[in-house]
């Protein structure tokens, strides 16, 4: 057993074991980042200070969504997109309104760790939706891009 730092607290935990976290702080003053920082990056950079929860629905129970209006923050509007999915891609046709925006830069992380808070794209919106598809285990971070 070590002791370690885990993000949001302290914990005892077998070597053979890891933690679901963002990030760990040995006892060395050495900190290994984990996965988890990534896909907390995408929400937290989504729901900035100010910011509103948007209401938002999704038809397919295994891709949800979460949406943040910019209200009186500095920030701007921005959604996210999860494929639960560890098989299907999923074909979304994202519904956009209350914003002006025509356009969202994306950014993705996913299971394997090749992609972490990885720009993928611009993605137009025309006639007010706007056309992705997810791939299996990917948390997508969608800004109005200006």
């Amino acid at each position: 057993m070590s002791f370690q730092q885990e993000y949001g607290g302290f914990s005892l935990l077998d070597e053979t074991k890891k933690a679901d976290s963002a990030f760990i702080v040995y006892e060395d003053d050495t900190y290994e980042v984990r996965r988890g920082y990534y896909f907390y990056k995408q929400i937290t950079r989504a729901g900035q200070p100010g910011a509103v929860v948007c209401r938002t629905t999704s038809n397919e129970s295994q891709v949800p969504v979460i949406a943040f209006g910019k209200e009186s923050s500095a920030e701007t509007d921005a959604f996210v997109i999860i494929n639960m999915s560890d098989k299907w891609n999923k074909p979304c046709i994202i519904a956009i309104s209350g914003t002006q925006a025509s356009a969202f830069k994306a950014f993705r992380t996913n299971e394997a760790e090749s992609e972490k808070y990885t720009e993928i794209g611009i993605y137009e919106v025309v006639e007010g939706k706007l056309l992705y598809e997810a791939p299996p285990g990917t948390v997508t971070t969608f800004f109005v891009s200006e």
